[in-house]
């Protein structure tokens, strides 16, 4: 065998003999392995903090039955069997007390793509290739999500299981003793996921276009008659199959997922324009590009290119890499591409288009020289690729610690507060980062699977996010307030306090829990709460958590004269102003977006949109009613690179009731600085009177560099914002 130093064999002609592909060395397996297990002990490491999230939920609250109909239904347009199976084991030994396992059975998977790909890639294009295309995949920071998040084993393993049926395939195996291997790795790919579909493509076109391997396409005729009977009964949600959510739902699964609109020529276009950019991505990504890069893009098309002419002809499986790739990204294409094509960047796509890209950039790279210049280029665009990866891999790994500090705020609270009587037990817990997950559902799987929060108390409470508490409390108790309108109800006993409303009030009453409040006004108006008839008491009844706290009732008004305030106990409260605050931290958000610890911020928390978002997505805070006079509108923002010309912020007072903006502004990366400011967005306007009002952001355009908001104020026209940390711009 000969030595890294690249001794070719004898024989070959001295061109041959200086090629990548031609370097050979027996011990970059052990190698490769021995980083890959390091890599991944140290992101389980990392990754401690983290609880279930998002989908897992839905496996955690739905897949615990062994009901046999429970391993064949979709999820999320896609056949889960082989997830389900895996948690399901993974419910019988660990529960559901830590995540630990679980993102552990993820990274063990990707270990195995890693290697796998290493051993198909070393077949065609040499050791050497091999080891930097599975480095990279390693380390694949720009497809992330499908190493640090758990749930991902399922689009995981579908890579492994596609990988291990196209190594099956490769050279000249035995017919027909292969046929039935490869049929069960496509089979299991398709048992994963929806990206076994790519597989399949991938393996069909090469061996289609493999005149002496084309006989071996009947391998692919039981895993797809298999797809199609799981498809029709289960997959479709066509209604009267199992598949179905009830006899008369609509479709739901991958028939609820594709467009509905007229396919006419625009949405065509709008697939292809997705699979462009998916490829354009993952092409990106595999340099460790955080977005796409035209250079980068045209560099590595062009080395491709070249390779082909100088070999004076396209293997099949080049073709048949390229095919799965496209097909990837044209079946996700059909129903996310209505988001914009920029959605196909997202990293859990990716992840799966670097899979089928790497082997063709790899044995593009494989007939270059290893002697001369060659060798330190190539080495340093390797490291370039593993630095950028890397950065991106450490970002997404520890990216999650103040989301999942909330989740586990949010879900001890629900527990501290399991029986009380007004406890929305169906309504989800937090429905952004768990919809899926209820009170009820959850409270059935701890008592089942063990509990992934500390017990929890009111002592215990307090030593929590007050934000998250309250938000959580207010979500899952708020519909139990009820208001009522009782003038034969008398007040008599009660301890009354009155208050000056001719021009409107904000008051922040402080009322025990399962307690009444009365609110009597002498003129009928407006409240932001409830409807206030004149001089007919409306009687307000807090709800019953079981448990001594108190509730703070805000409670806004126009002008409705004089104001009585009734409660059984003696009456404390804050009165309020004209001035209007939001955390942006606090805010309700889409994907791109999240709440990340920020020491400058005013309440070290603030609100992040990273780079390369799609610019679907959007940040608005609760909603107020503002009194009808001139305010001033101001954003306390920043900008990590405040280079860009071209506007990405829209920053905005929305008009909730009339669906408009009151005030806004869209601003460039440029015209904020790196460091926190108060920028003005609107001067010396009114809100209409009575319209709901709240803060909002959204995106203009994909931001080139990451965006972070800290607050959002509105403040009498001529002032400047309360308390202000920087000098308002």
């Amino acid at each position: 065998m000969d030595r890294l130093h690249g001794v070719p064999p004898s024989g070959r002609d001295e061109t041959d003999r200086r090629r990548l592909r031609d370097v050979r060395c027996s011990w970059l397996f052990p190698i490769l392995t021995a980083i890959g297990a390091a890599t991944c002990a140290v992101l389980l490491y990392v990754s401690k903090y983290k609880n279930f999230y998002y989908d897992e939920w839905d496996f955690i609250s739905g897949a615990r039955t062994w009901d046999l109909k429970v391993f064949f239904l979709a999820h999320n347009e896609h056949w889960s069997t082989i997830p389900i199976l895996l948690w399901k084991g993974l419910f019988a030994v660990f529960g559901i007390r830590s995540h630990l396992p679980f993102e552990a059975a993820l990274l063990l998977t990707h270990l195995a793509a890693v290697l796998l790909l290493f051993t198909l890639i070393r077949r065609r294009s040499g050791d050497v290739p091999a080891f930097a295309a599975a480095l990279i995949l390693l380390l694949l920071g720009s497809g992330a999500t499908n190493i640090v998040w758990a749930f991902q084993v399922g689009f995981v393993g579908s890579v492994v299981f596609g990988l291990l049926a196209m190594i099956l395939l490769d050279g000249k195996p035995a017919f027909p003793q292969r046929i039935s291997s490869v049929a069960i790795a496509l089979l299991g790919s398709l048992m994963c996921s929806g990206v076994g579909l790519a597989f399949m493509v991938a393996v069909g076109v090469e061996l289609l276009l493999d005149s002496g391997r084309r006989r071996f396409l009947v391998s692919l005729v039981p895993p797809a008659l298999a797809f199609a009977i799981w498809f029709v009964i289960f997959g479709a949600g066509i209604p009267g199959t199992p598949g179905a959510p009830c006899p008369t739902c609509a479709s739901t699964g991958f028939g609820a997922d594709i467009y509905k609109g007229s396919i006419g020529v625009g949405y065509l276009l709008s697939v292809v324009s997705f699979v462009a950019y998916g490829l354009a991505a993952a092409a990106s990504g595999i340099v460790g590009m955080a977005s796409v890069s035209a250079l980068v893009v045209t560099v590595l098309a062009g080395a491709v290119v070249i390779h082909f002419l100088r070999q004076q002809k396209v293997e099949s499986w080049d073709i048949g890499m390229l095919a799965g790739a496209a097909f990837w990204f044209g079946i996700v294409g059909l129903g996310r591409g209505r988001g914009g094509a920029e959605t196909a960047a997202d990293p859990h796509y990716l992840y799966v288009g670097a899979v089928f890209l790497l082997p063709i950039l790899a044995d593009a790279v494989s007939s270059l020289s290893w002697l001369g210049l060659a060798r330190p280029v190539l080495a340093t665009g390797l490291a370039v690729a593993l630095l950028g990866n890397s950065a991106l891999l450490t970002d997404a790994a520890l990216n999650q610690i103040d989301l999942m500090r909330t989740e586990d705020a949010e879900l001890q609270t629900v527990a501290a507060f399991r029986g009380s009587p007004d406890m929305a037990v169906d309504r989800a817990i937090d429905p952004i980062i768990m919809p899926q997950l209820t009170p009820r559902a959850f409270f059935a799987a701890v008592d089942e699977l063990g509990s992934p929060v500390p017990p929890a108390s009111l002592n215990t409470l307090r030593d929590l996010a007050p934000d998250d508490v309250d938000k959580t409390m207010d979500n899952l108790f708020g519909g139990a307030l009820t208001v009522r309108t009782d003038d034969s109800r008398s007040t008599l006993g009660m301890l009354c306090q009155g208050f000056d409303s001719s021009a409107g009030v904000t008051l922040t009453l402080h009322v025990p829990d399962d307690q009444w409040v009365t609110l009597r006004s002498t003129k009928g108006g407006e409240a932001f709460l409830l409807e206030l008839a004149a001089d007919i008491p409306q009687w307000v009844h807090l709800p019953n958590v079981g448990h001594r706290i108190i509730w703070l009732l805000r409670l806004q008004t126009l002008a409705v004269s004089q104001l009585r305030v009734c409660g059984s106990s003696p009456l404390q409260f804050e009165r309020g102003s004209d001035v209007h605050m939001g955390e942006a931290a606090l805010f309700t958000f889409s994907t791109g977006w999240s709440a990340v610890a920020d020491p400058a911020a005013a309440g070290r928390k603030s609100l992040r949109v990273s780079a390369g978002a799609p610019k679907t997505g959007g940040a608005f805070g609760s909603q107020f009613i503002p009194a009808p006079i001139a305010y001033d509108l101001w954003y306390r923002v920043r900008a990590s690179n405040p280079q860009g010309v071209m506007p990405e912020m829209t920053l905005t007072l929305t008009d909730v009731t009339a669906n408009v903006y009151a005030a806004s502004r869209t601003v460039a990366p440029r015209e904020v600085g790196p460091n926190y400011a108060w920028l003005l967005v609107s001067s010396h306007f009114a809100p209409l009177s009575g319209h709901l009002m709240r803060f909002q952001a959204n995106l203009a355009a994909s931001p080139s560099t990451d965006w972070y908001i800290d607050q959002a104020m509105m403040v009498p026209s001529g002032s400047v914002p309360i308390n202000p940390s920087s000098p308002p711009q």
